[in-house]
């Protein structure tokens, strides 16, 4: 059964195959084999390079895309050609990263396919016999590094022969084919082109002429802001973000009085999660707001967001910043490119304790509104003019998608060659909970319009937060949704939707008493161990 993160994933692939078309180019589309990274580039290498250890960090930007053979079969030495095939017409694939020191600019560099070492391949067989073993073989590809940036070995292929037989030149059904890329030359708008590309390919079809490489754009992309005109709407952008970004004040602001204190700004990468899913009588009474005064459920979910970690600090800050990723493909020539593309959008509101929920929601739907008129700029330049920033990561993550309801429902396959017909591997989850974290405190939310459902999730890095911690985190989640969107008016006596936030109490106890409980709970933890006979009655006295 398909889980709601990989119904959204299936739901981008479909729409991908959609557009998927020849178009006319608006970019340049001049040869060239090296020059300047781009924003999205340099963003991920910054990451890699300054806020967290790397290479002792679990590799944080691995994109895995698992996919299972339902019918027919492949041929091993096919898939490899295939690779070569699409390798040979996606550049970017095959592109190189480093720190020119002679120019002090990061530059790519397409790398030629002069042999069969420009893509990490394995194949194992008679291992695996388990989809829990399945499970935890993606999760480790997921962490384990792989590439070698500076040498243009971006993409992985592990074969993996889940079946007993004896031929190793072939895949049959139950088999996986297991794409992995780095988040310098792959994101999630890339998987499309990708399927198109590898299975014309693998039936030994021509493949199409790229006019416009991705190193192309990233020249275009520079060229923007040489020689800016202090009319245009770059011009107009660098003043909104140096309003609204150049005092925020991150050390003022964090860390937060729930966070358990750090001696460095760099993260090891290992993090805690927790899940849940919000059920469909709470999210109707969210629709239902957003529908009254013509919001959106992002606009809402980011509101609670908001109020949840101003609650989680008992209210002592009140100026908040959240990261939100946008997809930042605006060109019609980059809707089907394969390459990395994704910004970050800082949001930043100040709460005001005399105003209400529903305020709130308002404000960040106006905030919303002038970010997307602003979003020329990318997340460095947004932030350059920070120093606390430049040398900091916002340590704050939102995300929200939304899967609709005829999306998947016809959708047998994302992937068939003459020979299979393959799907995205389903048998376990595996897309979370591999014990990595991006930020400090990231929320994914997966709203299911069909179901009227939201899967929730939370990754929290494991140097600011212990797994108890990241469990609570999650339930006064789930309580302070409750307390806003479906708790009688008449029981507690107001409506929580227009009540002055600062009179509001969505958590039940102090950040001094909730880091109390959470080390009982931790203490609790450590006792159930020894004694599993007394378990029920440990986990019954904590849920009281």
């Amino acid at each position: 059964m398909l889980t709601m993160m990989e119904m959204a994933l299936l739901q981008k692939v479909q729409e991908q195959e959609m557009m998927l078309s020849p178009a006319s180019s608006a970019s340049p589309t001049s040869v060239c084999s090296q020059g300047a990274a781009s924003f999205a580039q340099e963003r991920i290498w910054l990451d890699e390079k300054f806020h967290h250890n790397s290479p002792m960090s679990p590799a944080m930007h691995n994109f895995v895309l698992p996919l299972v053979i339902e019918h027919g079969s492949m041929s091993i030495e096919r898939i490899r050609s295939a690779i070569v095939a699409v390798l040979e017409q996606h550049e970017i694939l095959r592109t190189a990263i480093y720190f020119d020191e002679n120019r002090n600019m990061l530059v790519q560099a397409v790398r030629s396919m002069d042999n069969n070492d420009a893509y990490s391949f394995e194949i194992t067989a008679n291992d695996i016999h388990s989809p829990d073993e399945v499970a935890d073989l993606l999760r480790n590809e997921s962490v384990q590094h792989f590439a070698e940036l500076e040498q243009g070995l971006v993409v992985r292929c592990h074969l993996v022969k889940v079946g007993s037989d004896d031929d190793m030149g072939k895949l049959y059904p139950h088999d996986l084919v297991i794409f992995i890329f780095h988040g310098v030359a792959f994101d999630y708008n890339s998987i499309g082109s990708f399927l198109v590309a590898f299975t014309k390919a693998y039936d030994q079809m021509e493949l199409d002429v790229e006019g416009l490489q991705y190193i192309s754009f990233s020249l275009y992309e520079r060229q923007q802001f040489v020689n800016i005109a202090e009319d245009s709407q770059i011009r107009r952008a660098q003043q909104f973000w140096a309003k609204m970004m150049d005092d925020y004040s991150l050390d003022a602001n964090y860390p937060t009085p729930f966070t358990r204190p750090f001696d460095t700004k760099k993260r090891s990468g290992e993090g805690h999660s927790t899940s849940f899913i919000l059920n469909s009588t709470l999210v109707k009474a969210q629709m239902e707001l957003t529908s009254s005064y013509d919001l959106s459920m992002f606009h809402t979910a980011l509101a609670c967001f908001f109020l949840f970690i101003y609650e989680l600090n008992d209210g002592t800050i009140s100026d908040l910043c959240v990261t939100c990723p946008t997809e930042n493909r605006s060109l019609v020539d980059t809707k089907f490119m394969i390459g990395t593309f994704a910004n970050l959008l800082p949001y930043r509101i100040k709460i005001n304790t005399n105003k209400s929920f529903i305020n709130l929601v308002q404000q960040i739907c106006q905030l919303d509104m002038n970010i997307l008129n602003h979003c020329q700029l990318h997340y460095q330049q947004i932030i350059r003019g920070n120093r606390e920033l430049c040398s900091s990561k916002i340590p704050f993550h939102f995300q929200y998608d939304e899967i609709h309801p005829s999306s998947t429902s016809g959708m047998k396959s994302i992937a068939k060659t003459n020979d299979a017909i393959l799907n995205l591997y389903t048998e376990q989850p595996w897309l979370h909970g591999n014990g990595i974290a991006s930020h400090d405190m990231n929320l994914k939310m997966i709203h299911n319009q069909s179901s009227q459902t939201t899967y929730c999730i939370f990754e929290c890095s494991a140097d600011c937060y212990n797994e108890v911690t990241v469990s609570n985190i999650g339930r006064y989640f789930q309580n302070l949704l409750l307390h806003i969107f479906t708790e009688n008016t008449e029981t507690i006596g107001f409506d929580p939707l227009f009540e002055k936030i600062g009179n509001l109490s969505l958590l039940p106890m102090n950040v001094e008493t909730l880091s109390n409980v959470i080390e009982s709970l931790r203490r609790f933890s450590e006792i159930s161990k020894c004694f599993e006979e007394n378990s029920f009655l440990i986990l019954l006295y904590i849920s009281a």
